[in-house]
């Protein structure tokens, strides 16, 4: 078997097997496939950020897979990260062993270019976990009546957004300023560019201060009349602004009847008046339902030395033995850990104590009490990309 970067003769294979591979989310109309197939030649034309690459057995393309460069920010310094999107295998062909070796593709292709982070989104979370590779996030996702939305500031103004170089622009300083976010992907702006269905509010007061994304649904299919507001994003680092963002979606409360939010953001309860969800469930001991959550991004730090390096306040982790799975890291007193636990921990996801009191972390109390000083405080990861 051969991995190798696709060229423009394996396109048209490419394209069955992702939709053999992701066949629910695929639209297998003629229409369908001509939007995917011009989607790929906007990424094809950004080939510095997403290459596409191969598994051919005897010329044949099997499996295939896309490699991002990503822009994130890791406690305030932008660095290089390097994305896993659509691995899929011809359904022929599953079953021995091809997505592993992708997957070890992958890594020794970011290791060459000196990256330390490999991040994916997961189509079966217990499968990556295998290979080293830690939940780095979770979606929560609300139901909020349009009646329980705040009132826009006096000071904030809102506007439809035409010069979209305006938010980027925005969504560029949000990233470079905040843990977490990646800088927008030019096949991501693109998309924005073209989508005609969602609506863009910006917030400004003297300047941008956030923007808002989103389109309306109906609630029952074939009826107009009886609609809800789904957020795409919501970007903003001011209080003020996120108040006057949402305060738009209250002032349609002609056409929708609820927003339907998935963020990052914890403590989303504390904001709303009336924080439940449309489901009505009840949890027994008094408790009811505010929203659901979702496990999304994934990560593995594929290189502890450069990690280490590119931040002297972890530097004393090396002065612990770290015992994974089949390996070993630094000289001292021994911490066991799998290897998936190792990039949420580092990365500040979960704490120690919250590992250590789940036993997924072994070690002696006084080198806990060491790790919850060294590492960071437990703070998500904010970032929207899909890969």
């Amino acid at each position: 078997m051969e991995i190798r970067q696709l060229e423009g003769g394996d396109y048209k294979r490419y394209r069955e097997i992702t939709y053999r591979g992701y066949p629910a989310l695929r639209d297998f109309s003629s229409k369908g496939i001509k939007d995917y197939e011009e989607n790929l030649i906007t990424m094809l034309n950004h080939q510095d950020e997403v290459r596409f690459f191969g598994a051919f057995i005897e010329e044949e393309l099997v499996a295939v897979m896309r490699l991002f460069t990503i822009k994130m920010n890791i406690f305030g310094k932008l660095q290089t990260v390097s994305g896993l999107g659509f691995l899929a295998t011809d359904p022929l062909f599953k079953n021995q062993g091809i997505g592993r070796k992708m997957v070890e593709f992958f890594e020794k292709d970011a290791l060459d270019h000196g990256i330390f982070l490999g991040i994916l989104l997961p189509f079966r979370p217990d499968f990556y976990g295998k290979v080293g590779y830690g939940i780095l996030s979770k979606l929560h996702r609300y139901e909020i009546g349009i009646e329980y939305l705040p009132n826009k500031p006096k000071e904030v103004l809102l506007k439809e957004v035409k010069d979209f170089h305006e938010i980027f622009s925005f969504q560029k300083r949000m990233a470079t300023n905040h843990h977490g976010h990646t800088i927008l992907l030019e096949s991501e702006k693109e998309e924005i560019k073209e989508d005609l269905e969602t609506y863009t509010i910006g917030a400004y007061n003297k300047e941008c201060i956030g923007y808002l994304r989103y389109r309306t649904r109906p609630l029952f299919l074939g009826n107009y009349t009886r609609n809800y507001f789904q957020i795409e994003d919501l970007v903003t680092e001011s209080p003020k602004g996120l108040e006057a963002l949402l305060s738009h979606l209250k002032d349609q409360k002609d056409q929708g009847e609820y927003i339907l939010w998935d963020t990052h953001r914890e403590g989303v309860e504390h904001f709303f008046e009336h924080p439940l969800d449309r489901s009505g469930n009840y949890i027994p001991r008094g408790y009811l339902q505010s929203n659901i959550s979702a496990v999304g991004l994934m990560g593995k730090i594929l290189n502890y030395d450069d990690f280490l390096e590119a931040y002297p306040s972890f530097s004393s982790l090396k002065t612990f033995t770290w015992k994974m799975d089949y390996k070993t890291f630094g000289h001292g007193e021994e911490i066991m850990i799998k290897e998936k636990h190792l990039a949420p921990l580092w990365l500040g996801t979960i704490s120690p104590r919250a590992l250590y009191e789940l036993g997924l972390i072994s070690c002696k109390e006084n080198v806990l009490e060491t790790l919850e000083n060294i590492l960071p405080r437990v703070r998500p990861l904010l970032t929207n990309l899909d890969l």
